[in-house]
């Protein structure tokens, strides 16, 4: 009956740890809430070296069940070599290890750091000193998590064959815990790496989107630049004083600002006006230079500098170009539709060429060509409040007659500081 009691315990003390790990009980509390249980249901004394992947060594982290054993032996650690020498095929029965006094030279591992004082029991199989019992722990891939070191046993006597099934079942629980816990913490490893792996993309990809945008911003500034140049060079051909282009520019800014467009859409107009007759880089001298009235042909050529000079500006990201690229096909458009090169009408017509039609205009009245003489600046005026709702905006011509006349007058000789700065 007391055999029956015994084990009975056993399998209580088995149950107790299944239920602990399906419980999701881990880290120090099951450790030590295992050791417990085999110190009470197995009256062993009870020692647990953990691996420590970290430092690959294995390290007591528990000692229950002697208090003496726990100050000589907690903190120790032992060599994976170690372990592996002593767990030896010819001492293990039932998944345990059952090493007897002298089978094996103990120096250098924790166990030779207290050995119990004991007086072994007259019997064949009485408990030594020396005996030592180990449960290994093991991974489900067949390596070492941990071992159980057993010793003192309560009744003196060595183990039977049912306390070693028993004790490696109650290891199997406790391995599976540890192999879980191993996998949760490498998941967790895995995902701090991921998420500074991602973090460090992040930062890369911010750099490398700024470095795009700089980029990008300086040659679309370059071209920018290279376009103005370019006309620039249209103007020197039939403007001597190479100043209509910075004229329109500033005046349709003006006009831009007095119908209300925002801050950002006048500076655009700015920028982009100045580029509305690069086309003219393809009308032949004969043409652009002639006194006189242009025949058919000529007219038509002459007219072509509009889709000329979209055509030179299409396709970029520069929100100028782009501009520009409008202007340039409108800047000839007239508000009744019998602009070209189109012949589009109204509010078909973009602002942006809305307002460059009249800068044009004006500037062209105002100043000499080789075919025609220089208007004083009030008859330009009354010309283009008499062209209202035939050639331009009304709108436009509004914000163009509420401008100050001395101001109108300024432009005749360039941009002045005060207008260059306008828009």
């Amino acid at each position: 009956m007391a055999e029956d009691g015994r084990d009975v315990g056993h399998l209580r003390a088995l149950l107790h740890v299944s239920r602990l790990v399906s419980a999701g009980v881990r880290g120090e509390e099951l450790l030590l809430a295992v050791a417990d249980t085999v110190v009470r249901a197995f009256g062993y004394s009870v020692v647990l070296n953990l691996h420590q992947p970290a430092e690959q060594v294995f390290e007591v982290v528990v000692v229950q069940g002697n208090d003496d054993a726990r100050a000589a032996m907690l903190g120790s650690i032992t060599s994976e070599d170690g372990w592996r020498k002593v767990l030896d095929p010819r001492f293990e029965t039932e998944g345990c290890y059952f090493v007897p006094a002298g089978a094996f030279d103990w120096s250098g591992y924790p166990e030779s750091t207290y050995v119990p004082e004991l007086e072994p029991l007259a019997h064949e199989n009485a408990w030594l000193p020396e005996d030592a019992l180990l449960v290994p722990l093991r991974h489900s891939d067949g390596h070492l998590l941990g071992v159980l070191s057993l010793d003192e046993p309560a009744d003196g006597m060595r183990p039977q064959a049912s306390d070693l099934a028993v004790l490696s079942g109650v290891a199997a629980h406790l391995a599976q815990a540890l192999e879980s816990a191993e996998a949760a913490e490498a998941r967790e490893v895995l995902l701090r790496q991921l998420q500074e792996a991602e973090r460090t993309v992040r930062r890369q990809s911010q750099r490398l989107q700024r470095t795009v945008r700089e980029r990008t911003r300086e040659l679309e500034m370059a071209r920018v630049e290279t376009l103005q140049r370019l006309a620039l060079a249209a103007e020197y051909r039939d403007d001597d004083t190479h100043q209509h282009t910075e004229r329109v520019g500033a005046l349709a800014a003006m006009l831009a600002r007095g119908i209300g467009l925002s801050k950002d859409e006048v500076a655009v107009i700015r920028r982009a006006a100045p580029l509305h007759d690069i086309g003219k880089l393809g009308v032949s001298d004969a043409i652009l230079l002639k006194r006189g009235t242009l025949s058919g042909r000529e007219q038509k050529a002459m007219q072509a500098h509009t889709t000329i000079g979209a055509r030179i500006l299409a396709g970029s990201q520069s929100e100028v170009l782009r501009v520009g690229e409008e202007i340039a096909l409108t800047h000839h458009e007239r508000w009744d539709g019998n602009g070209y090169p189109r012949g589009i009408p109204g509010e078909l017509i973009p602002i942006s060429g809305r307002v460059t039609t009249l800068a044009d205009v004006f500037d062209a009245l105002t100043h000499t060509r080789p075919y025609k003489d220089v208007w004083p600046v009030q008859q330009a005026v009354d010309e283009i409040a008499r062209l209202s709702e035939s050639y331009f905006d009304p709108q436009v011509v509004q914000a163009f007659l509420a401008l100050d006349h001395e101001l109108l007058a300024g432009l005749r000789f360039g941009p002045t500081p005060e207008l260059a700065g306008r828009g």
